[in-house]
């Protein structure tokens, strides 16, 4: 019985270890890569069991106590590469754009401007503009799929 809580103690110490992880890789939202990778464990579980849902309820809980870990670690890694992508491109646009006008920073500085206009805002309505935004997220993803 003490193998089986030592798993479990130890399987929360992994997932709370991959918040360090991301917290390394410069990933302000840890949940972000927990959610997508949740997702994608569900999605690879009924996948692989359509039409037998109780092994589809298993193999989920199989994957979901043995790679989830693994799995968070992979969608940090890949925000930290999205992130460094990003911030590499926003230095090359403002360098053009200092090029071409001799303006510096501009596009770090729309995007400054755009931070701060929503973090004025009450969290009222940040939580508002947070539900449309999934929202939409939501609706063009389920076009997608039911396309």
């Amino acid at each position: 019985m003490n193998g089986k809580v030592n798993y479990f103690t130890s399987y929360i110490q992994r997932i709370k270890d991959t918040k360090k992880i991301a917290s390394e890789k410069n990933i302000g939202k840890w949940i972000i890569p927990v959610f997508e990778s949740a997702l994608v464990v569900a999605y690879l579980s009924w996948e692989l069991t359509f039409g037998v849902w109780v092994a589809a309820i298993s193999l989920m809980g199989i994957v979901l106590l043995t790679i989830f870990d693994k799995v968070i670690i992979f969608f940090i890694y890949i925000h930290a590469y999205i992130n460094k992508i990003i911030f590499q491109m926003i230095g090359k646009l403002d360098m053009y754009f200092w090029k071409k006008t001799g303006r510096d920073t501009v596009i770090t500085n729309f995007i400054w401007k755009v931070q701060g206009k929503y973090m004025s805002k009450s969290k009222r309505q940040k939580k508002t503009l947070n539900v449309i935004f999934v929202i939409s997220i939501v609706s063009y993803y389920g076009w997608l799929v039911m396309t």
